[in-house]
């Protein structure tokens, strides 16, 4: 094992490029993928609004992406192409097709469901040159203040991204040991 560790220590020293590519997998300046993020589902404008803001924060602030300037106008974008097609759902090819136009890498799509005591949010993320999720995720909780809101979104960018478990997985293992 300390040969192993002895070997990375050279290599990298050797090859400082391949340090900085693992630190920063988009180049040494750090630099992340652009991502937007579009919200649908059975809820009001404004709420849409909040979450896709709460959520690209938390897409942000997990390091592995960074936020469009435009984020409004491409929502906005999405939006008139829904309702140019009457109510149908966009397929993901559209959305990278949007994407590629607004020049991100990455869209992440929520849907939020109303359910009867809250509501199910399901998110993926899409890679926008092959229009394939590459995460996805989801979690239910409540959408009533801004701090459930902020909650519900990092729950749901963590259970896509595989740094927290979604909701239900902990309150399972919650009853578990009662």
């Amino acid at each position: 094992m300390s040969a192993f560790l002895l070997l990375t220590a050279v290599l990298f020293c050797a090859f400082p490029s391949a340090w900085a590519d693992a630190v920063h997998p988009h180049g040494a300046g750090g630099s992340q993928p652009q991502i937007a993020v579009y919200v649908t589902g059975g809820v009001s404008e404004n709420e849409k609004r909040a979450l896709g803001t709460a959520m690209l924060a938390s897409l942000v602030n997990s390091g592995r992406y960074s936020g469009i300037e435009r984020s409004d106008e491409f929502t906005a974008e999405i939006g008139s192409e829904h309702a140019r097609l009457n109510s149908v759902e966009i397929d993901d090819k559209r959305i990278s097709e949007l994407g590629r136009q607004y020049g991100v890498e990455f869209i992440c799509v929520a849907n939020i469901t109303p359910l009867r005591d809250g509501f199910l949010v399901s998110a993926r993320i899409i890679n926008v040159e092959t229009a394939e999720a590459v995460f996805t995720g989801g979690s239910s909780g409540s959408l009533q203040t801004m701090r459930d809101i902020a909650s519900l979104s990092d729950t749901v960018v963590g259970a896509m991204l595989g740094t927290t478990e979604p909701k239900k997985k902990t309150n399972e293992r919650r009853r578990r040991r009662s």
